[in-house]
């Protein structure tokens, strides 16, 4: 009797062991790699919409959950070799605001820099989600941790 409850004790042990490993998968899976994120960031991205906090007329943080007009929008055109552009929509066309600045990417991190010689940091960006078409960025309002904000972007070209 006690070898047959031993041994049903083990089995039981074996599948709970076996389920716990197997169930779930890890969040790490969640987590876009390095090498996709170089590969998709490569183009021009437009805000589509923010969740958090963002500045209101009187450049104070405030929580806001819409949709961001094209006329109201900053694009983003990521390039090879870790330079990037800032563009404006001029209501036919995107003109570049600025242009040369530079970025690392490090895991699911992107930094974003002043200039190409990538020495004074901008922004740091988590990002949550990219593809081919649609990039989820999330960051810290002027780097304050009490005020976050989750970018949503559409590549458009």
């Amino acid at each position: 009797m006690k070898k047959l409850h031993f041994s049903l004790l083990a089995i039981l042990f074996a599948l709970f062991a076996m389920v716990s490993f197997t169930a779930c998968s890890s969040d790490d899976e969640d987590t876009p790699s390095t090498e996709d994120v170089q590969t998709y960031i490569i183009g021009m991205w437009q805000p589509t919409h923010v969740t958090g906090y963002d500045w209101d007329e009187n450049d104070k943080p405030a929580k806001v959950d819409q949709d961001i007009d094209i006329d109201d929008a900053i694009s983003f055109e990521f390039k090879q070799g870790g330079t990037f552009n800032e563009y404006i929509w001029t209501g036919n066309k995107w003109k570049i605001e600025c242009s040369g600045e530079g970025y690392t990417i490090s895991g699911n991190k992107l930094t974003t820099y002043e200039e190409e010689d990538c020495i004074k940091v901008l922004d740091v960006y988590t990002i949550q989600s990219i593809n081919l078409t649609t990039m989820v960025l999330k960051y810290n309002l002027d780097g304050n941790a009490s005020y976050p904000s989750t970018i949503t972007f559409k590549k458009i070209k």
